[in-house]
């Protein structure tokens, strides 16, 4: 539509000018916190368990996208391990192969009360889309193959509560060698086809 020469954009639902639809638009967000003091998993984001949104119009995807990742560790001084962020890429009833996408250490003795990361997807989103068991839009180096804690049959903590994990899954590891924290998570994503 044209007034006077010049185009009038379309309005959305609620009353926005649309001008074009950006992957970021469709992100919703997940929240975690717990304390640990042994090694733990947890799902993060579960592909294809509907207690979990997805897309902002309910659709399911392929991939999980994820657009950006806010956490925080409260240390305790003799704390000591690694908190990973991955994709279940295979998994049956007995284990599961994990692709690590990001991580960070922590080491006892350093000086910290609180450690805080974030992970940003920008410009655009970090795209865990598999085929077979294998990542198509990264690389990584740091994996673990057959874990017997991450199984179709043994449920995983979540904040959705205990769930089963599934392949395309976004799982953390948080590795304990020592000492304790709490840790709480933010995460905004969305899955994509």
């Amino acid at each position: 539509m044209w007034i006077h020469g010049s185009p009038v954009p379309k309005i959305t639902e609620d009353g926005e000018f649309w001008i074009t639809e950006t992957e970021r638009e469709n992100d919703v967000w997940v929240q975690y916190s717990a304390a640990f003091s042994s090694t733990t998993y947890i799902i993060l984001v579960s592909k294809n368990n509907g207690a979990f949104p997805h897309k902002l119009q309910g659709q399911n995807g392929e991939r999980i996208d994820v657009t950006s990742t806010y956490y925080g560790l409260d240390l305790a001084a003799n704390s000591a391990g690694t908190i990973k962020f991955g994709v279940i890429s295979r998994i049956d009833g007995t284990d599961a192969d994990i692709e690590y996408f990001f991580g960070v250490p922590f080491l006892s003795g350093v000086s910290k009360e609180v450690l805080v990361q974030q992970l940003r997807g920008v410009p655009s989103q970090v795209k865990l889309d598999l085929i077979g068991s294998v990542l198509q839009h990264g690389i990584t180096n740091t994996n673990e193959i057959n874990v017997a804690g991450v199984n179709t049959v043994t449920t995983l903590d979540s904040p959705a509560g205990n769930i089963l994990p599934g392949k395309g899954d976004i799982i953390i590891k948080y590795e304990h060698s020592s000492g304790s924290s709490n840790f709480g998570i933010f995460m905004f994503y969305h899955n994509s086809e």
